[in-house]
């Protein structure tokens, strides 16, 4: 009837002003939340998710060979893998090490994930004072948190006002020498988290490498102040003669160690090569303790 179609319409037209409503009140809480994602048009392309434990992670729009492809697609193994490993291990209070900081990437993911988890603290170490300054402006122009830069070698990174309940601040210890000597500074079972991205320091100087015996007594090191539950994660380039020596020395180590007391697991990729020289992908190597 005449009189059920226009009860229809008007049901209709109600549940679309409630939509409309929700999600208004969605964009103002997400602005009030996080206003830096608002001013700063660099982050436009940063999704702000939710993830199974209700944390926030941040997702950049991704790309193969030009083609938008979905999140679950593996792209960058020490990536996607790797950090997934790091945000199921990391908790409140824990300490991590970024022992070859580099141009900042991995120590920037790290802060933000141990934020998230309720804070903690963070060393990035690099032989490169070069490489320290390009983690520290990245830092400071990238990570959605307020940095006070207590001195050179010290900055407290604390949550925005309006951010979530359960992030907490990060104190991040600048570190500059050889990871080898700064895994010696740590006592035993104190560390969750030690990452390693070997090679040389992309847009740096490439004569300025990892070495196998210095990466191996790093790696010795490590393990020694490695809490249980904790894990080495290690990614490989084997695309450079010193880097494919390296990977194998890391594998041979990793691959002796006592099986009571570590998982160790190496991810390949066995189809892709670097596009314009044919070298392999690079590889990870998760050491985790038990």
């Amino acid at each position: 009837s005449l009189l059920s179609e226009k009860i229809c319409i008007v049901q209709v037209a109600a549940a679309t002003m409630v939509s409309l409503l929700a999600f208004n009140l969605q964009v103002l809480a997400f602005r009030r939340m996080e206003p830096s994602l608002w001013t700063n048009p660099l982050r436009w392309r940063k999704i702000l998710t939710r993830n199974s434990n209700a944390k926030l992670s941040f997702r950049c729009q991704r790309n193969w060979d030009g083609r938008p492809i979905s999140d679950t697609t593996i792209m960058h193994p020490h990536k996607d893998l790797g950090q997934q490993h790091w945000r199921k291990i990391l908790t409140s209070g824990d300490t991590v090490i970024d022992a070859t900081a580099g141009n900042g990437h991995d120590t920037l993911e790290l802060v933000r994930q141990l934020s998230l988890c309720g804070g903690g603290h963070v060393f990035a170490c690099d032989i490169q004072a070069s490489a320290l300054s390009s983690s520290q402006n990245l830092i400071r122009s990238n990570l959605e948190m307020t940095v006070t830069e207590a001195s050179s070698t010290r900055w407290l990174c604390t949550p925005l006002g309006q951010s979530i309940d359960s992030s907490g601040p990060v104190e991040i210890n600048w570190c500059r020498g050889c990871h080898g000597g700064l895994m010696l500074n740590h006592s035993e079972n104190s560390v969750k988290l030690i990452v390693f991205n070997l090679g040389y320091l992309p847009g740096g100087d490439k004569t300025v490498v990892t070495r196998s015996d210095t990466t191996i007594s790093a790696l010795k090191n490590g393990c020694n102040i490695l809490q249980a539950g904790g894990c080495v994660s290690v990614t490989c380039y084997p695309g450079h003669p010193e880097g494919e020596e390296e990977e194998r020395s890391v594998v041979d180590f990793a691959s002796m160690l006592p099986q009571r007391l570590y998982s160790v697991y190496w991810h390949q990729w066995i189809n892709q090569r670097n596009a314009r020289t044919g070298k392999r992908a690079p590889s990870l190597v998760l050491i985790q303790r038990v």
